[in-house]
C-alpha cells in the first residue's frame, strides 16, 4: 500500500490497472478472503497476473538491499494428532505406566526426527540466487549444497543456523500443541499431541517412512 501511495504522489501512470486486494483469510479462514472475492466479485480482481506480497518481500541485511523475493511455490501441510491412552487412577498410587511419560518419550523421538535433504526446481533456483547476496562464508555453504552430490556438512551447518533455509531444504515436522491430564490428583488417561508436517514435495517413500515412524511411536504409547 505504501508503494502505491508513493507512486500516486509521484504522478506515476501505469499502462494498465493496478488492483490492490487486501484480505484477512490467512488465519481466520477463507470465508472473507481471496476465495470469497473470486466467487462473489471476480470482476474486481480479474487480473492478468497476481503478485502476492505475503509470499515474499524485500530482503535487507544491515541496511543493504539484497533482493526482492517472489512466492513461486508453497509447501503443503498435514496435521497428525497422536494420542496416548491409559487406564488412569489416583495420583497416590502411581505406576510406571503413565500416559504423560509415554507421550513425552514419543515427543523426544520426534524432536530428533529429520527428513532428508531435497530441493525442487524452485527452491534450487532460489538458493542459487540468494547465494549471490549472502556473505562469502554463507554463500560458499549454499553453493556447496547445490553441488551434485550435495555437501552433507554444509547442509547440516545451514540447517542448524538458519530456520528458513532448513525449511527450504527439506520437509519438516514440529509439535505445535499439547494437552495432558485433567486433575492434579488423578493419573492421566488421555494425552494428545498435534504435529504439523510441512513439505515442499513429499515423495510417497518419505510419507511411508514417516507413517511407519509414527506407527512405531504410537506403539510405545501403550
Amino acid at each position: 500500500m505504501a508503494t502505491l501511495i508513493r507512486m500516486k504522489q509521484e504522478g506515476f501512470k501505469p499502462d494498465r490497472d493496478i488492483i490492490l486486494a487486501l484480505t484477512a483469510d490467512e488465519e481466520g479462514g477463507a470465508f472473507n478472503g481471496v476465495d470469497w472475492l473470486v466467487k462473489n466479485h471476480r470482476d474486481l480482481v480479474d487480473a492478468e497476473f497476481v503478485l502476492n506480497h505475503d509470499g515474499g518481500g524485500v530482503v535487507v541485511e544491515n541496511g543493504k538491499l539484497l533482493g526482492f523475493t517472489v512466492d513461486a511455490s508453497e509447501k503443503v501441510f498435514a496435521d497428525y494428532q497422536l494420542s496416548s491412552l491409559n487406564p488412569g487412577g489416583h495420583s497416590s498410587m502411581p505406576t510406571p505406566n503413565n500416559a504423560i511419560y509415554h507421550l513425552a518419550d514419543a515427543l523426544g523421538r520426534l524432536e530428533h526426527y529429520s527428513f532428508p535433504f531435497e530441493l525442487n526446481a524452485v527452491s534450487r533456483a532460489e538458493l542459487a540466487g540468494m547465494a549471490e547476496t549472502y556473505p562469502p562464508e554463507k554463500a560458499a555453504l549454499v553453493k556447496a549444497v547445490l553441488e551434485e552430490p550435495p555437501d552433507l556438512e554444509a547442509i547440516a551447518k545451514l540447517s542448524a543456523d538458519d530456520a528458513i533455509l532448513n525449511a527450504t531444504m527439506r520437509t519438516t515436522c514440529v509439535a505445535t500443541r499439547l494437552a495432558a491430564g485433567h486433575a492434579n490428583n488423578a493419573l492421566p488417561c488421555l494425552q494428545q499431541l498435534l504435529d504439523r508436517l510441512a513439505g515442499v514435495y513429499l515423495a510417497l517413500t518419505q510419507l511411508q517412512q514417516f507413517t511407519d515412524f509414527l506407527q512405531r511411536k504410537a506403539e510405545t504409547l501403550h
